[in-house]
């Protein structure tokens, strides 16, 4: 079976559980053992693909700055309104969030590795060995507003899983994402911003008489991001292989700025959502090559 990606491939087997308070005195466990909605991106996509198999990668080389890093993404949309009951936001006391991930068995080898990476020890090879999963939360941009989960029709205020990650029916110089992994924008501030660009930098282009791009304005320099949780597999160390169908699990850390606020939001309109990405080289077939 081909299937695009690294070697960091995610099955279907997803699940989310938290532990909230709807009430002082009442503490409740919610589960779901597979989203609502689930979507793999790339940066060469412009229309929604159906796959069984969902793999995350990077684009990203140290030294050549303004890229799209985080080029293979997965994003997962779950219904909550089933169990959480919608209440104001500043209702939900939200104890714990986890999300697990099954590894495809496919053969290959990925080296555990359960913190995070800095571009500068990257950059000078001091690094520890393998890439993190990692975790985010989900941004809307042109007008989406939150995710949907009744009938597509690709068009806001609902991203759907027709969607376009971004208009392609706009010049590629002026196309901006429709949803994007949600973190820290690298800009000093708590603020939470697209990091789909961490650790790759970011600036603003031209195009030339070939329609090469050109650099104008560097918007940010490479910055690291601070993910919403790191994947960890029970009984693995670091640098340890990690054998196929494991288990990873994302204990979300509710304590980063906005990432509490993000979740309550979400639950009042009975929704919680995610991207998963790492930064593993990019391996085996994809777009008709290695």
């Amino acid at each position: 079976m081909l299937a695009h990606g690294g070697p960091m491939k995610i099955l279907f087997s997803l699940g989310m559980g938290m532990m909230f308070v709807s009430s002082p005195s009442l503490a409740e466990q919610a589960n779901w053992l597979k989203p609502e909605l689930d979507r793999w991106f790339h940066q060469g996509q412009t229309t929604p693909g159906l796959k069984t198999i969902l793999s995350t990668f990077s684009n990203f080389e140290p030294g050549a700055a303004f890229t799209q890093a985080r080029s293979g993404t997965v994003m997962l949309g779950f219904d909550t309104s089933d169990q959480i009951p919608l209440v104001d936001p500043t209702r939900y006391q939200i104890h714990s969030v986890m999300v697990t991930a099954t590894l495809v068995d496919d053969g290959r080898e990925i080296i555990y590795d359960p913190s995070a990476d800095l571009i500068a020890k990257i950059v000078d090879e001091t690094d520890d060995p393998g890439k993190p999963i990692e975790l985010y939360g989900v941004g809307y941009g042109n007008d989406y507003k939150q995710l949907g989960f009744g009938p597509n029709n690709g068009l806001p205020p609902e991203f759907e899983e027709s969607s376009p990650l971004w208009n392609p029916s706009l010049p590629l110089l002026e196309q901006t994402f429709n949803v994007f992994p949600l973190g820290m924008n690298g800009l000093g501030s708590n603020k939470l911003e697209n990091v789909f660009n961490s650790p790759g930098g970011e600036g603003t282009f031209e195009l030339d008489e070939n329609n090469d791009p050109i650099l104008v304005e560097v918007i940010r320099q490479p910055w690291d991001s601070v993910p919403w949780a790191i994947g960890t597999v029970t009984g693995l160390n670091p640098g340890d292989l990690v054998p196929g169908n494991s288990v990873f699990m994302f204990d979300v850390n509710l304590t980063l700025p906005g990432v509490m606020d993000t979740f309550r939001q979400s639950l009042a309109l009975g929704q919680l959502s995610f991207f998963l990405s790492s930064l593993h080289d990019l391996s085996g077939f994809h777009s008709g090559g290695n």
